[in-house]
């Protein structure tokens, strides 16, 4: 765990203090922050990560917190700073996870900011989620997709195959979530239609910009 001064961390409760800067492996720019107690991963154009406050995550889980008992296995991809392993964990999620992160750098910070206990059940894969899923056999009780490139979701995530690849990557009973947002210049009904026609049985919460999809299988 990274150990942060305390005059920092009282100080994060006022205004957000930038613990690194750097350049990752697929991002120009990367900064860690801390503010109000919570790890913060930063791009020129976009947040990837509010620790616990990340509220796609914390929407998702509480659709799902009757269901946590059941989901032993966790397949994240996107990682951000982990936020959604520490959100699944709060919500009494006792899984084991395998996180699937393009940017070497967001990974290793991710691993290196994880409490010990959750950091001894995650299995942490660096490739392109695309690549990963053209590869998988392994079997979920929950997928979650959260991937970004600045504020764009890459069009292969609502395409048939790769809705068809999760789908079939998920137990029976299981569940799959999708973060998305919605760009102007986009029509969000048509890829609600195709994620329908693999995920009949899914709903959407809508939070300010983003599109949070919960589906069962």
């Amino acid at each position: 765990m990274l150990r942060i001064p305390p005059h920092k961390k009282l100080l994060s409760y006022l205004t957000p203090i930038r613990i690194r800067k750097s350049s990752g492996t697929e991002n120009p720019l990367l900064e860690l922050f801390i503010y109000q107690g919570q790890y913060q991963l930063a791009t020129t154009d976009a947040l990837y990560s509010d620790g616990t406050r990340y509220k796609p995550i914390r929407i998702a889980c509480k659709y799902l917190k009757d269901k946590m008992s059941d989901i032993k296995s966790v397949l994240m991809l996107g990682t951000g700073l982990g936020s959604g392993v520490q959100i699944l964990a709060e919500y009494g999620c006792n899984a084991k996870y395998t996180l699937v992160e393009y940017d070497r750098t967001v990974l290793d910070w991710a691993m290196e900011l994880m409490p010990g206990d959750l950091a001894k059940r995650i299995t942490p894969v660096c490739i392109d989620a695309q690549q990963f899923m053209n590869e998988n056999t392994q079997k979920f009780d929950l997928i979650i997709v959260d991937i970004f490139r600045s504020r764009i979701v890459p069009d292969f995530v609502t395409s048939r195959t790769f809705l068809e690849q999760c789908k079939h990557a998920i137990n029976p009973n299981g569940y799959w979530v999708l973060n998305y947002i919605e760009q102007l210049n986009e029509s969000w009904d048509s890829k609600s239609i195709a994620i329908h026609n693999v995920f009949p049985t899914s709903s959407q919460v809508d939070h300010d910009i983003n599109k949070i999809v919960i589906a069962k299988v």
